[in-house]
């Protein structure tokens, strides 16, 4: 029979067979709050048995069991309509608040005509302006290198940022205030370490552990033999933009298949959206459940904290880089494949980064994007293996994991407090 417990606000189950598989209403649980950033929404962990297995469950609705899945609902097209309000101070903050009532559309001019896809901004996220006012409507930040615009009328200036024109204008302006927010978005912070719950001396392969919020998965596979004592490498891989029905367990599948016999645990997160927030608008939400597997996976499995690596393709490959070069103490490595772009580091520290490009790309070109992604980061004194692979194109390349996964490995552990090298 299936074991039930409730501990640590999330509901559990244990399983013999897929056959017992089914969906947990974490509801149910004795305190269904959750710490961390998550504080009203449940989490369900399902552990299926087998690869095999997993690929059979596929019915909904029926007496035969079928993998969790959860619908990410396509983002409403919210259409603010300017009203009349306009700004009328003299100095224009550099940092706005959305308007708790709704979420707020960001546009691509100072108009309601064209919304920006799937760019919207959750009631009482940050924006940062950049100084142009066109009447009712003002340019923002929403993510990397992108602006766009949003009425008045949807925002709440806010003080702690300064305004356009003060005395910060000597110290950076807005670029030193958009750094300092990148920097909280990216931040990762680990759990105290703490005895794992691995107890089962050896565990089937292909078995696949899944953790789910309202809007997001992650899958964690680990090796086929954890003893409980030996710890163990983490691989976290991101995926890049992704179709909304994107098969979640087939993904995680294709890297579970490849790490095999390494030894490696893997962790596998989903996006709310076709892709992460920190790209489409320079939020954390992604981020903040990316932080909590990652630490939930610390608690359940012995990881070795000084061997924690983040691999990732296209988009998910510019936030992996991103969180190794804003978290240098925290993971060893970066392992990716055609990097869209990165976030500066604040301080200079000395990261792992595997990298390749296709040299026919067609979506990052390998003279206008990979080449001068590759300078950057070379001339800031990072430890970089370049690879440019010849008539390749924007795919995740099998061989690409593997040859990442050589280049993590053979790396001396990461120094980390409590531990040494």
């Amino acid at each position: 029979m299936a074991k039930f417990h409730a501990t640590r606000s999330c509901t559990y189950r244990q399983q013999a067979s897929a056959a017992e598989v089914g969906i947990i209403d974490a509801r149910n649980c004795v305190r269904p709050a959750l710490a961390m950033h998550h504080t009203t929404r449940p989490y369900v962990y399902c552990q299926q048995a087998s690869a095999d297995e997993l690929a059979s469950m596929d019915v909904v609705g029926g007496s035969q069991p079928r993998l969790v899945k959860v619908c990410a609902s396509r983002v409403p097209a919210y259409q603010h309509q300017a009203s009349a309000t306009q700004w009328s101070g003299s100095a224009l903050p550099r940092k706005f608040h959305v308007n708790q009532c709704r979420p707020a559309q960001i546009f691509q001019g100072p108009s309601s005509a064209e919304p920006m896809p799937a760019v919207v901004q959750r009631p009482g996220a940050a924006v940062f302006t950049t100084g142009r006012v066109n009447g009712a409507w003002v340019e923002v930040h929403n993510a990397h290198l992108r602006t766009g615009w949003m009425p008045f009328s949807s925002l709440t200036p806010s003080v702690d940022a300064g305004h356009h024109g003060d005395h910060l204008e000597s110290k950076g302006g807005t670029a030193s205030v958009l750094r300092a927010h990148q920097q909280a978005m990216l931040q990762v912070s680990l759990k105290p370490g703490q005895a794992p719950r691995c107890n089962v001396v050896t565990q089937a392969g292909g078995q696949i552990f899944e953790i789910r919020n309202a809007r997001r998965r992650a899958h964690i596979c680990p090796p086929e033999f954890c003893n409980g004592e030996e710890r163990l490498p983490l691989m976290l891989a991101l995926h890049g933009s992704r179709p909304l029905d994107h098969d979640l367990a087939e993904y995680t599948r294709f890297f579970a298949q490849l790490l095999d016999s390494s030894g490696v645990l893997l962790v596998v997160p989903e996006s709310a959206d076709g892709t992460w927030d920190f790209l489409l608008t320079g939020q954390r939400d992604d981020m903040d459940f990316i932080e909590f597997v990652l630490n939930e996976a610390r608690r359940v499995w012995p990881v070795d904290d000084r061997r924690l690596g983040v691999l990732g393709h296209s988009d998910g490959a510019s936030l992996a880089l991103s969180m190794v070069l804003r978290n240098p103490h925290i993971f060893q490595a970066a392992l990716v494949v055609a990097t869209g772009f990165f976030v500066e580091p604040l301080m200079q520290q000395r990261c792992n980064i595997f990298m390749e490009y296709g040299t026919r790309d067609h979506l990052f070109g390998f003279e206008t994007v990979a080449l001068p992604n590759r300078d950057r980061l070379l001339a800031a004194g990072h430890n970089v293996d370049f690879r440019g692979i010849e008539e390749a194109g924007h795919a995740l390349r099998p061989e690409f994991v593997l040859e990442a996964l050589h280049f993590w490995l053979s790396l001396p552990p990461l120094q980390v407090d409590g531990h040494s090298p």
